[in-house]
């Protein structure tokens, strides 16, 4: 993803640009954050006979394991970091994908957090 730097990085206000084809819209991070809560990180967790820890995202076909919770979470945690620069990187390959679109605010919901520890803290275990 672009990234653009500003003298005030805190932008207090969203912003609109009047485009010729198309508008833009700015918004800060905090403003970002409050349309996306309601896309939550679910994670479904089982527990199997070999005693590790099976979790998986359904609406992002995202499936990982670990010996503890901990361990689980923070493997979730790194590859959503991973999908979501990816998706990003290439964001007209998956966005415009049928099956990756509705992908798009869970991963933005993930890039602008400052770290991997931020985005664990999104993880909810179900």
């Amino acid at each position: 993803m672009k990234k653009i730097e500003y003298e005030d990085d805190k932008l207090k206000h969203p912003f609109k640009i009047k485009g010729m084809s198309a508008d833009f819209y700015g918004l800060n991070v905090d403003h970002i954050q409050l349309i996306l809560e309601k896309h939550i990180l679910q994670v479904v967790v089982k527990k199997d006979n070999d005693n590790m820890f099976y979790g998986s995202i359904k609406e992002l076909m995202i499936t990982t394991q670990g010996s503890t919770i901990t361990d689980l979470v923070t493997d979730v945690a790194i590859q959503l970091k991973e999908y979501a620069d990816d998706y990003f990187n290439n964001f007209d390959r998956y966005y415009h994908s049928r099956n990756r679109r509705s992908h798009f605010p869970f991963l933005l919901k993930v890039v602008v957090q400052k770290d991997v520890k931020a985005i664990e803290q999104l993880i909810i275990i179900a």
